[in-house]
């Protein structure tokens, strides 16, 4: 049997399942479909989707509507509030940084308050360790002075004790040495002493010389040619001699005159 459809053409033509319109479905495409029964299930969804999205979509010539009045006041009021709003926020952002800067300068404050607080703390606390100090050191000077003191006394003390006793030793020294001298030469210093006595006395006519009997020649010999009158003593000492003239008499004896220089140098000492 021979075929009605052309091979050749069956690859061009689309055969289908045959499927009837839904009843929901837009007037447009009920009359399309009766038009065209053999309309597909695919382009009948496709055409069904667009209906309904045009139908679900209403607003989109709305918003190409102008404003109302009432809605332009509106977003006018809602614009001035935003500005006020803005302001408030802006000045409210100036008053914190004034207030933190007032914070700030407190603060500061208070710490330079704290250093001379603390520097003046310091300062008292040096002051009074200082004049703690000072006081120490002065007491230990005063105590240092007073020790001083003492140890001069006494040093003054022995140095005067030892001169005593030096000179003592010394004028006993001179002692020995003179009346060692004396047992050689009694005579020469015999007249040496009187020579020196009538030097010292005033003129007198009647003076009278009292020596030891070891020296009577001697004396006599050297003043044979005045009128001094030479009288010999066994209490006269060797070497000494006994001036008397008028209402003086001067005892130039070794002993006599050695105690005479031995209570002016205790003296001047």
């Amino acid at each position: 049997m021979a075929n009605i459809i052309n091979p050749d053409e069956k690859k061009s033509n689309s055969i289908q399942k045959f499927t009837f319109a839904k009843l929901d479905v837009h007037v447009d495409d009920i009359v399309a479909s009766e038009e065209n029964p053999f309309v597909s299930q695919e382009q009948l969804s496709k055409e069904q989707a667009s209906a309904s999205h045009e139908t679900t979509s209403p607003d989109h010539d709305d918003e190409k509507k102008p404003p109302t009045i009432f809605e332009a006041k509106e977003r006018e009021t809602l614009l001035d509030k935003i500005d006020q709003l803005t302001s408030d926020v802006v000045r409210l952002q100036m008053e914190l940084e004034k207030v933190q800067q007032a914070h700030l300068q407190e603060l500061e404050q208070a710490k330079e308050a704290a250093r001379e607080e603390g520097r003046q703390e310091a300062m008292k606390t040096l002051h009074e360790e200082m004049h703690e100090e000072i006081e120490n050191l002065k007491s230990q000077y005063i105590n240092s002075i007073t020790a001083l003191d003492e140890k001069k006394h006494q040093f003054d003390q022995t140095l005067e004790s030892l001169e005593k006793e030096l000179i003592e030793t010394a004028l006993l020294l001179a002692k020995k040495v003179i009346l060692k001298e004396v047992e050689k030469n009694s005579a020469q210093i015999a007249v040496e002493i009187a020579e020196y006595l009538l030097k010292s006395i005033r003129e007198s006519s009647q003076v009278t010389l009292k020596v030891n009997p070891e020296d009577f020649a001697a004396i006599s010999s050297h003043f044979k040619e005045s009128l001094i009158k030479i009288e010999s003593d066994e209490a006269i000492q060797k070497g000494g001699v006994v001036l008397m003239g008028g209402d003086e008499n001067i005892d130039g004896t070794i002993h006599t005159r050695y105690r005479q220089a031995l209570q002016f140098l205790q003296k001047e000492s």
